[in-house]
């Protein structure tokens, strides 16, 4: 291990490198510019059939069977504080949560959706445990949220493979539509405050959804939440996945999301694991362009994050514990390394 990663650093200190000069000053975009690093957390009732977040979607399962998968879904091993103290340990500096996946399963006590953790499965307030838990550790919360929900009849995409593009959308179906999924995320805002961070997903068919309105009345009311440019303008923080793609523009807020095998929510099976040197290389090659590495873990039905992703994890975390390493990559960003060639 310790020659592999000395081939991806090279023979530079990073620590040394931390004193160079910087490319922006870090101050001016807050919290997100120096970050770095973050944990993508997909879990859901997705997680009982073990194969992934789309698996509604992608089976063509009739919601309400689907819906069963959620009293298989106990959550009888998940402890917030030990998911939020593996973050700490792996050197992240914030958490993206998935408070509802398209499959609309609210990961929190909802009184808007009743298809939520609290009635069904786990029988508990799973956002609700985790976000102080997070606090706790020092670090930044995001909740990713998608408007989209293939368990609802009013929705454009119910029983459609894949994404809706130019279905037709009956117009009291879409009101109707609109009305609830801005309920929800106003109750999801209104029970845990503003996140630092709010990672849009799902918002499909565009316009039709009218996620402009509410994306400037966010930013009025919440200036310092940080918004993903996936459902429009305004937005913060430009975001490609599976990829890493910096923008053509210097100093923009920008984080590449990736999975760390080949699926985002649970995959029984699926051990493709990067290995502890790809991660790193990863997070050099998006920190000398000045952005984030976002790394997914989709832990079981239980609750428990699997083995393999801990092993790694476990291993990044040990070298960013490193002196000076962790404090060098928060330097934005030609103090690691030359524009795409990480030192």
């Amino acid at each position: 291990m310790t020659m592999t990663i000395r081939k991806v650093l090279g023979v530079a200190s990073l620590a040394a490198l931390a004193s160079g000069a910087c490319a922006a000053d870090a101050a001016d975009a807050g919290w997100f510019r120096d970050a770095g690093y973050g944990l993508f957390i997909h879990w859901g009732p997705y997680a009982v059939p073990a194969k992934g977040e789309w698996y509604l979607n992608s089976s063509r399962m009739d919601p309400a069977e689907y819906a069963k998968f959620a009293d298989g879904f106990t959550a009888e091993r998940f402890d917030a504080k030990d998911w939020a103290t593996k973050a700490r340990r792996w050197g992240m500096r914030y958490v993206v949560f998935t408070t509802r996946h398209h499959d609309g399963f609210a990961m929190w006590d909802s009184s808007v959706n009743p298809f939520n953790a609290m009635r069904r499965g786990p029988g508990r307030d799973v956002l609700g445990e985790l976000v102080p838990a997070l606090r706790a550790e020092g670090l930044k919360v995001g909740f990713y949220y998608s408007p989209a929900n293939w368990s609802r009849k009013d929705y454009v995409g119910y029983r459609v493979r894949g994404w809706p593009h130019g279905k037709p959308w009956p117009e009291a179906e879409r009101r109707s539509f609109v009305d609830y999924w801005k309920a929800e995320f106003a109750e999801l805002l209104g029970k845990y405050g503003a996140p630092d961070y709010v990672w849009w997903d799902g918002c499909i068919p565009g316009r039709a959804l009218e996620g402009e309105a509410l994306l400037k009345d966010l930013k009025a009311r919440h200036p310092q939440t940080l918004l993903t440019d996936r459902f429009g303008k305004p937005f913060d923080v430009r975001c490609c996945e599976c990829e890493i793609r910096p923008p053509k523009e210097r100093g923009v807020l920008w984080e590449s999301c990736m999975t760390l095998n080949g699926s985002w929510g649970y995959v029984a099976g699926d051990r493709n694991w990067k290995s502890p040197s790809e991660v790193i290389g990863m997070l050099l090659k998006c920190r000398a362009d000045g952005g984030n590495l976002l790394i997914n873990v989709g832990p079981k039905a239980d609750g428990t994050i699997p083995e393999g992703s801990v092993k790694v994890l476990d291993e990044v975390g040990r070298f960013l514990s490193r002196e000076g390493v962790a404090d060098a990559l928060a330097v934005y960003p030609d103090a690691i390394a030359s524009r795409g060639r990480p030192a």
